[in-house]
């Protein structure tokens, strides 16, 4: 679940991702795009993904992206479903 960009070494997506939100289309997805950015900019940074599902399907309702800065640990919660 580490993005491309980030130093994940595995191209295809991983998990089902709302295109909008994974390309930074939205107003959700230019914050996730930034955190992203963050992390790869900054080498060596403690950070998570957390994917939240809310049925049996393997498409997470919800991404959690952490990101571990000088000030304390920031978190986000993305919406990646809209069917709900």
């Amino acid at each position: 679940m580490v993005a491309h960009a980030v130093g994940g070494t595995f191209g295809p997506n991983m998990f089902p991702q709302d295109r909008d939100l994974n390309r930074g289309w939205s107003t959700e997805g230019r914050r996730y795009r930034a955190l992203e950015r963050e992390i790869a900019n900054t080498p060596g940074t403690f950070f998570f993904c957390c994917l939240l599902y809310a049925d049996d399907t393997d498409f997470p309702a919800a991404i959690n992206l952490g990101v571990l800065r000088p000030d304390g640990l920031h978190i986000e919660q993305f919406r990646n479903r809209f069917d709900l």
